[in-house]
């Protein structure tokens, strides 16, 4: 019973004020969609890789792609000089 007449109360002022309603309603869907793609994103970022035993030791090496001719070349030969430059650091350490 009470839900009901809150429901026609809604609805009432909702058609009573069309433009601000609606202004509030797209206010509302839009931060809803972006609390929900920036909850993606920390989500993404702070369960990446946890689930190894030596998660601290894990990298992320990325690359830049140059478009010559159509094709694609990627620069992989600084990914295998960090990872080179890793092996020798540990080597270096002591345990």
């Amino acid at each position: 019973m009470i839900l009901s007449s809150y429901l026609k109360t809604g609805i009432r002022n909702f058609l009573a004020n069309r433009l601000s309603s609606f202004i509030n309603v797209l206010g509302l869907a839009a931060t809803i969609g972006v609390c929900i793609v920036v909850y993606l994103i920390v989500d993404r970022q702070l369960n990446l890789d946890h689930f190894h035993e030596d998660h601290e030791r894990i990298f992320t090496v990325q690359s830049i792609i140059n478009w010559e001719n159509g094709r694609t070349s990627p620069t992989l030969p600084e990914a295998n000089k960090c990872i080179e430059f890793l092996r020798k650091s540990e080597k270096a350490l002591p345990n």
